[in-house]
């Protein structure tokens, strides 16, 4: 494995057309600090999470993960997350659910956030979660993830 990591932090000054790598890392909490800066040193982010109980959490974040999926995620589940999210204005929502909302409206094809920018507006979301579709839909492809 370490062979492994230093051939990809090798790669970043061999390559400028890299993207951004992850890694799933299981860790005891609170998470090491060291060890996460090793990851990153190593050209690649790592996404740290509890790796107690057999890396329970990482199986129910992927679980969740598939309910979303763009391709063949729940489209009920995800009218619910967002007509939850957008209850509240989006100036005075968290962090997390702009970023939530925002990431479930990038991965959406344009027919996608037509018929969720009605399903919204139907059940009274405010302009600005609107404005929101609008703004993400006008993003150059190559910012949205």
């Amino acid at each position: 494995m370490r062979y492994l990591l230093n051939a990809v932090a090798a790669d970043v000054s061999r390559f400028d057309d890299l993207k951004e790598r992850f890694a799933f890392v299981g860790m005891r909490v609170p998470f090491d600090q060291v060890d996460i800066e090793d990851w990153r040193q190593r050209g690649i982010t790592p996404i740290p999470y509890s790796s107690v109980n057999e890396h329970a959490v990482l199986a129910e974040g992927l679980q969740r993960w598939a309910e979303f999926s763009a391709i063949n995620g729940k489209r009920a589940r995800v009218d619910v997350e967002l007509k939850r999210i957008t209850r509240s204005s989006r100036v005075n929502s968290p962090d997390s659910d702009r970023d939530w909302f925002d990431h479930l409206i990038r991965r959406s094809a344009s027919n996608e956030r037509i018929r969720l920018s009605a399903l919204l507006s139907k059940e009274g979301a405010g302009i600005d979660w609107l404005d929101a579709i609008l703004d993400v839909g006008r993003e150059p492809t190559g910012q949205r993830a």
